[in-house]
């Protein structure tokens, strides 16, 4: 669906995280077997392979590579096009966040992926307010600081996946979803702090 609506509109982008990453390394052969044990053991290899319909990759790592790229083609090239960083003024849009007190443009690509503590507990300005994910917030809910606003509401647990809306500049509202036990999705909209 991500892909899809990727091709149909040139004005959307993937911002890539650390657990897109692991999946675009696998999928271009470049993962290095510590890497690909971290990707199984902590950042979602199962569930992610058990969402193309693949239980035991394991068993065979180069037919899993194989039956991905075959069955999705164009799941590669949407993960290589994805971006750390994108910048829509005010705004700028990451996966986990930036390394305080460094110019955008000299930001690594690691910790736009991974960064947390330093970039949470920087209460100071950076160059646009930073919207990122990566870091669950602690109500549960989008939190709205004034320099960053945190959307990750722990998905993978809670089942509630939030995004935020804007309008001409500005945060409008936010938009929280839910799956029931019957499969259905629901969207509530959410306010955002005024």
């Amino acid at each position: 669906m991500v892909a899809a609506h990727l091709r149909e509109d040139s004005a959307s982008h993937l911002i890539l995280g650390n657990h897109d990453w692991f999946l675009r390394e696998f999928l271009l052969d470049r993962l290095a077997a510590d890497d690909l044990r971290r990707w199984i053991d902590q950042y979602g290899a199962t569930g992610a392979l058990l969402s193309y319909g693949i239980a035991d990759p394991a068993a065979d790592w180069t037919a899993t590579r194989r039956r991905i790229l075959g069955g999705w083609p164009g799941h590669r090239d949407v993960l290589c096009a994805a971006r750390h960083v994108l910048v829509e003024e005010p705004f700028c849009f990451v996966h986990a966040g930036l390394r305080p007190q460094v110019p955008l443009a000299m930001q690594s690509a690691e910790d736009l992926m991974w960064i947390k503590a330093e970039f949470l507990d920087y209460r100071g300005a950076f160059e646009h307010r930073v919207v990122h994910g990566h870091t669950p917030t602690a109500s549960g809910l989008p939190e709205v600081y004034p320099n960053r606003i945190a959307l990750d509401t722990h998905a993978f647990k809670s089942g509630h996946l939030t995004a935020a809306v804007f309008e001409e500049g500005r945060l409008s509202h936010f938009l929280r979803t839910a799956v029931s036990a019957d499969g259905t999705v629901t969207v509530e909209p959410l306010a955002a702090p005024a």
